[in-house]
């Protein structure tokens, strides 16, 4: 039995924080809490969680690193995900892709392995998985869609913050007076002063455009 530390989250008095690891194959192992025999898994798009059945989510490769640690990840869809946890002590989603190092987000990832001295009260031994491995729960073998219809709400939601609503354009209203006629505002132009701003009635509007075509007429 180990316990598995992480540099900012370290609980090895706590017995439900122990876990055991198991080979799998080379290079690839299991790791399963010891209290609750379930697996530690983690889906294709890097978020943990804990299943009863092993699956191809629950098989992770151990590399050691310098000065004693390790790191326990999966390469899928050209991105490697690491198994981390934040300053809380909560999962965190780490995904980098394969040319880049870890760097400052080694030390969510980093763990130390220690051998447990205290009673070993285990009712799950670890099995030698000759059986085939079972499929993922449909939740997390379908992250992709889940995580796609995530960002498309972040995006909506960016845009609606960054993009104010264009105002809607009215149409003009007419004001109607107590002889019954409206008023309608007209732009007429001018050589000296470019624009003016000139507000008749529609009986005056009528006159005026009968006159001037009586007067084009003569």
């Amino acid at each position: 039995m180990l316990v598995v530390n992480v540099i900012y989250f370290v609980s090895s008095a706590s017995y439900v924080a122990i876990l055991q690891r198991a080979t799998y194959n080379v290079g690839l192992l299991t790791i399963q809490g010891v209290s609750t025999c379930l697996y530690l898994c983690m889906d294709a798009c890097g978020f943990q969680y804990a299943h009863k059945d092993l699956s191809d989510d629950c098989v992770f490769e151990e590399y050691i690193e310098e000065n004693n640690y390790n790191t326990y990840s999966r390469i899928r869809n050209g991105k490697k995900t690491f198994l981390a946890l934040d300053n809380k002590g909560r999962a965190r989603r780490t995904q980098i892709p394969l040319n880049r190092p870890l760097g400052n987000l080694s030390p969510y990832a980093l763990t130390l392995t220690r051998r447990w001295d205290g009673p070993k009260q285990s009712h799950c031994p670890p099995r030698r998985h000759r059986g085939k491995l079972k499929r993922a729960p449909p939740r997390h073998r379908n992250c992709h869609m889940r995580l796609q219809k995530q960002n498309l709400r972040h995006k909506r939601k960016h845009k609606k913050a960054n993009n104010p609503k264009k105002k809607q354009r009215r149409p003009k209203t007419r004001r109607k007076h107590e002889n019954g006629t409206t008023t309608t505002t007209e732009v007429t132009w001018d050589e000296s002063t470019m624009s003016t701003m000139s507000t008749t009635t529609d009986v005056e509007f009528f006159r005026s455009a009968t006159a001037q075509e009586a007067v084009g007429r003569a």
